[in-house]
């Protein structure tokens, strides 16, 4: 596997261990526009206790209701996605989270 692993992602890899993973995953869906919203959480813990714990939260859109919107309706998908995000950042800043941000995105 690491060969594959290596040969994929040109990069050397190697064992670090187990760990168990608990994903939280909540979905939203706008009543005014039928988009649907997920703000997943997730908890990496290193299984030998030799790091600490990972976090990860993400704020993703799913999919939308709406079959079509009337031609003197706004979209309101990117706004309503910075809206959560904003919402999720001030969040885990009023829990005290620290945090690294990183826009990857896939």
């Amino acid at each position: 596997m690491e060969s594959s692993i290596a040969a994929a992602i040109q990069f050397r890899s190697s064992w670090q261990g187990g760990y168990r993973r608990i994903r939280y995953n909540v979905m939203l869906e706008s009543l005014h526009t039928g988009h649907i919203f997920s703000i997943m959480f997730d908890r990496c813990i290193d299984l030998s206790a030799v790091r600490g714990d990972l976090f990860q939260v993400e704020v993703e859109y799913i999919r939308s209701r709406t079959l079509r919107r009337l031609p003197h309706e706004a979209d309101g998908l990117a706004e309503q996605w910075e809206d959560l995000v904003s919402w999720t950042r001030a969040f885990l800043v009023q829990a005290g989270a620290k945090s690294i941000e990183n826009q990857m995105q896939s």
